[in-house]
Parts: structure tokens; C-alpha cells; sequence
């Protein structure tokens, strides 16, 4: 299939709905799995604090402050590549995809009795890194990690679509409902599987991210 020119590497369909199949899978695994915690939906973290904070759970207030530290130093250090890096020739998304590959892969190692201090920051650090890494599809802005966003983008492109009859929003809406049902799936896939290997389920995100990270690195040489 003939690719859009103007359409930049990390900005394909198909890197998009991968990411975000690993968004939906990733909350759903620290939720269930690593103690209530959101790896990426900081808004669902801020509402549980104030719940712990009211019920006088210290300990999981300062876990998820600590997850919620992490994001915003993975979101700053990403900047940081991105404006030292652009400029030169290396493919610096490269970095992310491989960072989160092995913290994914060293979480599944740590059980459930260790403390999720060794789990929940790392990964909200590296979610937020690909988020702040891979920030568009098909030019248009899209969130790997959360789906509000992209649910009120999905149901605009419809809308204005039906009510303007305009060919452009409607496969704006039509994208997006890729993205919120990559979401969906990978949060589902996770609870099914977490049913049978745990913990180690996380690894599943591993080899999904394996599989976008060797893609990318092809479309990258290819074109």
C-alpha cells in the first residue's frame, strides 16, 4: 500500500494502534495485579489518593505520588531527547520503545510481595515516555495511554461529519475509533490473560512492543 509522504514514521495506524492496545493493556495490569495503581491514567491516581488519604492509607498515597512523580519525569526527560535529538540524524524513539521493552520485562520477575514502589514508578515512567514520544496519527494528535480524549475526537469526527457532510471529519472519527477499540482490546486482553499467568502477564506487553519497535525500525530504513 502506498504510504502519505507527508506522514511521518511514528505516525502510522498501525504504531498507533499498537501503542495504544499496550496503553489499555498496562493500566489494566497495575490496576489488577500491582495494587490499584494506574501506570498511565494519573487522573484515576489523584482520585485514589484522595480515597487513601480520607481512609488514612499512607502507605498507598505515597506509592502513587511516587507513580505519578515518575510520569512527569518521564514526560520531562522525553522533551529533553526530543529537543537534543531531533536535530540529528538518530532515530531517537527508538530509545523509549526499548526502555519500556525491559521494564516490562524485569516487572514480571518481581512478585506481588515485593513492594509496588519497584514496580509502578518505572512503568509510569517509561508509559510516559511513549505517550510524549508518540504523540500523532496520521497527523492528527492521539493519547496512547488514555481514552477520554480520544473518545470526544472520535465522537467529533462523526458529528461533524453527518451534520457538515464533510469527507475529512468523518475519517478523522474513523481513526479514532481504531485507537479507542485498540484501547479497549488490549485492556480486556489483559484481565483474560492475567486470569491464567499473572504477574507475568506484563511480558505479553513486552513481546507487543518487540514487534512495533521492529516495524518501526523497518518503515525507518525502508523510507
Amino acid at each position: 500500500m502506498e504510504r502519505n509522504p507527508t506522514i511521518k514514521n511514528y505516525e502510522l495506524q498501525e504504531i498507533a494502534m499498537g501503542l495504544t492496545f499496550v496503553g489499555g493493556f498496562m493500566d489494566a495490569y497495575t490496576f489488577i495485579q500491582r495494587g490499584g495503581v494506574m501506570a498511565a491514567g494519573q487522573t484515576g491516581n489523584v482520585i485514589f489518593i484522595m480515597s487513601d488519604l480520607v481512609d488514612g492509607h499512607w502507605g498507598n498515597v505515597f506509592i502513587k505520588l511516587m507513580t505519578m512523580l515518575s510520569f512527569m519525569v518521564g514526560i520531562s526527560v522525553t522533551n529533553v531527547m526530543n529537543y537534543k535529538l531531533q536535530p540529528t540524524k538518530l532515530h531517537w524513539r527508538v530509545i523509549p520503545l526499548v526502555l519500556e521493552i525491559i521494564v516490562c520485562i524485569v516487572v514480571g520477575f518481581i512478585p506481588t510481595s515485593a513492594s509496588n514502589l519497584l514496580v509502578t514508578p518505572p512503568l509510569a515512567f517509561v508509559m510516559a515516555m511513549q505517550i510524549s514520544a508518540f504523540t500523532h496519527i496520521d497527523g492528527r494528535t492521539y493519547n496512547s495511554t488514555f481514552t477520554t480524549g480520544n473518545i470526544r475526537n472520535m465522537v467529533n469526527g462523526f458529528t461533524r461529519g453527518i451534520v457538515a457532510n464533510s469527507s475529512d471529519d468523518m475519517s478523522k472519527g474513523v481513526t479514532y475509533t481504531k485507537i479507542v477499540v485498540s484501547f479497549v482490546i488490549g485492556a480486556l486482553a489483559s484481565a483474560l490473560i492475567q486470569k491464567v499467568v499473572a504477574i507475568r502477564s506484563i511480558w505479553i506487553a513486552a513481546v507487543i512492543l518487540g514487534l512495533i519497535l521492529a516495524y518501526y525500525w523497518f518503515i525507518v530504513r525502508k523510507r
